[in-house]
């Protein structure tokens, strides 16, 4: 969600200031309002504040709340601090709902985890059965690739009862450093481009997760993130002499046996 926010103070007009003429249409008094935009969407709004020390603050925990998304716990404090309507407007964006944190709280990435095994498992039979990609599907390969995301994911958690509203794009962002890391130390690395592939996994994941209402908001954006397979230069990984070496007895191998 992209969100430009500021404040501004503002002069208290008097009841019905628009009969009036000149300096006597205001009261002497200032007040604060916020302003800018909420995914291209323009607002302007009171802060219900004042002093433009309380303006201020007011101002930086509805962008740090939005930012956080639906779960941050500066909501139930800028509920109590914020003009209803102002708080209306930013709750209601950003997906909050009174809810919203006591729903997601207790759930953790093991109990995503099991719930996408059993959506695996789902889309498994259905591939099974015949379905259609639109019904959703998997092949055992993918699940067995999908496992191995899984996996490396929760040893970089350590712990599998992290809640999922722990689960930031900052933290994502650290795990894509160490994952790299870990990636390109391999022999087949070809660059590091499997990390695109984890991250997509993931991405999946969270999906998968806001769909179930297990959270409301994903820490992944793919918007910013490359796609698995999108640079060609990190392509098909040319076979060693060994390998090639390899392949050549094994033909030959094939070919002597088909004439016995």
């Amino acid at each position: 969600m992209v969100v430009k926010i500021s404040y501004r103070e503002v002069k208290v007009r008097r009841r019905n200031s628009q009969n009036l003429e000149g300096a006597g249409k205001f009261t002497g008094a200032v007040t604060y309002q916020t302003f800018g935009s909420l995914d291209g969407k323009p607002f302007r709004l009171s802060l219900g504040a004042d002093e433009e020390s309380a303006a201020k603050r007011r101002t930086a925990k509805i962008e740090r709340a939005i930012l956080e998304g639906a779960t941050s716990p500066l909501w139930a404090e800028l509920a109590d601090s914020l003009p209803s309507t102002t708080f209306k407007f930013f709750a209601e964006n950003t997906g909050y709902t009174g809810q919203s944190r006591k729903a997601t709280a207790k759930l953790t990435w093991q109990d995503l985890c099991d719930a996408y095994e059993i959506d695996m498992q789902r889309k498994m039979d259905n591939k099974e059965r015949g379905a259609t990609r639109k019904e959703g599907i998997m092949s055992s390969s993918t699940r067995i690739r999908y496992r191995v995301t899984i996996r490396d994911f929760t040893n970089f958690l350590e712990d599998k009862t992290t809640p999922l509203t722990d689960i930031t794009p900052a933290m994502i962002a650290k795990y894509k450093v160490v994952r790299h890391k870990a990636v390109v130390a391999k022999k087949q690395s070809r660059g590091g481009a499997g990390v695109a592939l984890d991250i997509a996994v993931l991405h999946g994941m969270f999906a998968f997760a806001l769909a179930q209402k297990m959270l409301f908001e994903k820490p992944i954006s793919m918007a910013r993130e490359s796609k698995p397979g999108e640079n060609p230069k990190n392509g098909a990984r040319p076979f060693t002499g060994d390998e090639l070496a390899a392949m050549r007895k094994a033909t030959v191998y094939k070919n002597s046996r088909s004439r016995l």
